[in-house]
C-alpha cells in the first residue's frame, strides 16, 4: 500500500477500541489520531515510524506501555498527555527535544530514560517526578536536577543491571523475503552486544540484523542483549494460498489449473485430486497433503514443475511424489 500516515482525529474518541497494531508502511501519526480512546491497553508501533503529532494518544488512560521504535526523531506536544497507566517510557536515540505536556499528567510514570540526543526537556514535559535514566553532562541530567528528580547515570554498569528486553512472542516472515525482528530493551542501549541466533538456519536464517524465511516451516529464534535472551517462534509462510472448503472430498478437472498461487493445503477428507486438477500452476511451490487422499490422477500437477508436497506420513502422495519426481517431505 502507499499509505503512510494515519490522519488527523482518524479514531478520535473511539471508547471501545482495545488494542491497535499498526502497519509497518506507516511512517507518521497525526495530530490526535488516538485522542481519548480511554479503553485502549495496548498499541503495537512500526519499526519504521518517525513521527508521533500533537496529542497522538492524548487521553489514552488504559494504556499501559508504550514501546517507542528507535526510528522515531519527532514527537508532538501532549503526544502522551493523560496516559495515566504508563509506568516506564524510553526516548529513542533520535529525538532531540522533549515538548510541553508530552508526558503530562502520566500519573503513574515511574522511570524514563532519556538518551544524551535529548537537547532539551520543556519545563513541563512532565508532570511526577521520575526516576531519569540519562548521561553525565546531558540536557536531561540538567533538566531533571532542576526538578528534583532522581538521576541515575547510564554506564555499561548500569545497564547490566536494570536492562529488560522485550521481542515479539511470535512473528512471520514469507519466503524469499526479509523481516526484522521487533526488538526493545529498556533502558535503550547501544547493540553492540546484540545476538541474533535461528535454531533452523535452513528454514529462517539471519542476515546482520534481518531474519530470511528460506523455507516453510518454523524456527525459534533467539535474541540475546547485554547477557539478556528472549525468544521468539518464527514462522516462514507464503504469500498467497489456495483456499479449500473444509467439506471438500475431491478436486476435480482443472478445478485449479492456471492458477497464481504458492501453496495449496489439502483438507483432510479429500480422497481424490483428478485430471489436471492443478496443472501449469508455475508459482505453485508447496502442496501439503493429508492421509485422506488415495487417488490422485496421472497429470494433476502437470507443468508445476517446481512444487514440493509436505505429508502427512509416507502415504499415497508420499508415494506418487517419489514416482514422479517431485520433492517431498514426512511431517
Amino acid at each position: 500500500s502507499s499509505l503512510t500516515a494515519i490522519g488527523a482525529n482518524a479514531f478520535y474518541c473511539c471508547y471501545s477500541l482495545k488494542a491497535v497494531h499498526i502497519p509497518e508502511m506507516i511512517t507518521q501519526i497525526n495530530k490526535e489520531t488516538f485522542l481519548d480512546c480511554r479503553s485502549m491497553t495496548e498499541v503495537t508501533l512500526p519499526t519504521g515510524l518517525k513521527t508521533i503529532a500533537v496529542s497522538a494518544f492524548s487521553g489514552c488512560k488504559s494504556l499501559k506501555s508504550i514501546d517507542l521504535p528507535d526510528s522515531v526523531n519527532s514527537i508532538g506536544a501532549e503526544a502522551f498527555y493523560g496516559c495515566a497507566a504508563i509506568t516506564k517510557i524510553s526516548i529513542p536515540r533520535g529525538v532531540i527535544s522533549l515538548k510541553s505536556k508530552v508526558f503530562g499528567n502520566c500519573t503513574a510514570l515511574k522511570q524514563v530514560f532519556i538518551p544524551d540526543s535529548v537537547q532539551s526537556v520543556n519545563n513541563n514535559a512532565f508532570s511526577t517526578k521520575p526516576i531519569v535514566y540519562c548521561y553525565e553532562g546531558s540536557a536531561a541530567a540538567t533538566w531533571a536536577k532542576s526538578k528534583g528528580c532522581k538521576r541515575v547515570y547510564i554506564t555499561e554498569d548500569t545497564l547490566a543491571k536494570v536492562q529488560t528486553l522485550s521481542i515479539p512472542d511470535t512473528m512471520v516472515v514469507y519466503l524469499g523475503t526479509q523481516g526484522h525482528i521487533r526488538i526493545t530493551a529498556y533502558p535503550q542501549a547501544e547493540y553492540g552486544s546484540l545476538l541474533i541466533e535461528s535454531s533452523a538456519p535452513e528454514i529462517v536464517s539471519v542476515e546482520g540484523d534481518a531474519l530470511v524465511g528460506n523455507k516453510y516451516g518454523e524456527a525459534t529464534v533467539t535474541v540475546t542483549l547485554n547477557g539478556v535472551s528472549k525468544s521468539c517462534l518464527v514462522k516462514v509462510d507464503l504469500d498467497s494460498w489456495i483456499e479449500l472448503p473444509s467439506e471438500l472430498n475431491q478436486v476435480r478437472y482443472e478445478a485449479f489449473a492456471g492458477a497464481n498461487s504458492q501453496g495449496v493445503k489439502i483438507p483432510d477428507g479429500v480422497r481424490l485430486i483428478g485430471e489436471r486438477a492443478f496443472a501449469n500452476n508455475e508459482s505453485l511451490i508447496l502442496v501439503l497433503m493429508p492421509d485422506s487422499v488415495t487417488d490422485i490422477a496421472d497429470n494433476a500437477f502437470e507443468g508445476c514443475d517446481n512444487v514440493e508436497f509436505i505429508c502427512a506420513s509416507m502415504n499415497t502422495a508420499a508415494a506418487y511424489a517419489k514416482e514422479k519426481g517431485i520433492p517431498f517431505s514426512v511431517e
